[in-house]
């Protein structure tokens, strides 16, 4: 296996401009996307039929409740159904399942909510109704709000889970009870007293397993456990988070872990999810990434936080 830190190697910068790599690359990325096409269309009706007669755990766990939480918008409604199916489906049930949703883009509340989506409330699925739309950080915002004293896993609205995601996140959070955990992480670098952009950052970052660290970056993609009430009150700074990152949850939320001091785990080594790539084609990720959104969001966050000294944290761990 080729070790992480090659890829931040000048020989790989040299490598990458060459031709046939990028070729390599770009046929690469057009087999990954042929292959989530195939397994969720596999998938979806295989994940809907086991979730059939699965149902929320009611009694909460030792360390308390543990709920998932997920935010979708009209474009994604109707796959959304196929990631809770998943989450129903989890060999580590949860006590509840919240979506919310916001009034702006379901502006005819449960009328707009397909019906097959509804019904799965009778399974332990709850609806949150946000009167303010702040994104991709509904998906955390308000949950850890109504429930500060919950155990909460944030999942994204297009991506088919494995039955395995909430046992390995729960199996590593009795570990490390005190640290935010993430089945994938990118490790943030610094460079001549700097927070590398997060572009350079090393993606799917999995060499240090079950170890509390500053400089791993959770993505929320595949699924991050949030023990209660955790992140910094700052966290939920609405004016902040609309100046400097209105699409760059993860991003903010990296910022935030190190103004509170809390550090992030990556529980296991890295495996792909099965993504919908219907809800895909529609995602703030191709945004961000394509348009180095995250580049440009982080730097709003030090600038608008530049008393603060993000680096000493950072540093520390490279």
């Amino acid at each position: 296996m080729i070790p992480q830190e090659f890829w931040h190697s000048p020989l790989w910068e040299n490598c990458r401009r060459l031709k046939v790599v990028k070729l390599f690359g770009f046929l690469y990325r057009r087999l990954l996307t042929l292959r989530h096409l195939i397994l969720s269309v596999f998938f979806r009706p295989y994940i809907a039929w086991t979730a059939r007669n699965k149902s929320v755990k009611k009694e909460p766990y030792d360390f308390g409740n543990l709920y998932a939480s997920l935010t979708t918008y009209p474009a994604r409604i109707n796959d959304c159904y196929y990631t809770i199916c998943s989450i129903l489906s989890q060999r580590t049930p949860v006590n509840k399942i919240v979506v919310t949703l916001t009034k702006e883009e379901f502006p005819s509340g449960e009328r707009d909510i397909p019906e097959r989506i509804l019904n799965l409330k009778e399974k332990g699925v709850e609806f949150i109704w946000a009167d303010t739309n702040l994104k991709p950080h509904n998906k955390y915002f308000h949950i850890m709000q109504k429930y500060p004293e919950a155990t909460i896993i944030t999942i994204d609205d297009d991506i088919i889970y494995s039955r395995s995601t909430f046992s390995k996140l729960v199996n590593s959070y009795q570990k490390n009870s005190k640290a935010i955990i993430a089945l994938c992480t990118d490790r943030f670098l610094v460079k001549d007293n700097e927070i590398l952009p997060y572009s350079e950052s090393m993606h799917c970052y999995d060499s240090k397993i079950n170890e509390p660290r500053m400089d791993l970056c959770a993505n929320g993609f595949a699924g991050v456990l949030y023990p209660p009430s955790i992140l910094p009150q700052e966290t939920f700074n609405v004016d902040a988070i609309k100046k400097c990152a209105p699409i760059a949850d993860d991003i903010w939320l990296k910022y935030m872990e190190i103004m509170g001091k809390v550090s992030v785990v990556c529980a296991c080594s890295y495996k792909d999810p099965i993504v919908i790539p219907d809800g895909q084609s529609t995602a703030l990720l191709n945004q961000n990434n394509l348009q180095n959104q995250n580049d440009v969001q982080q730097k709003n966050i030090e600038k608008f936080y530049s008393n603060f000294d993000f680096v000493k944290m950072i540093k520390n761990e490279n």
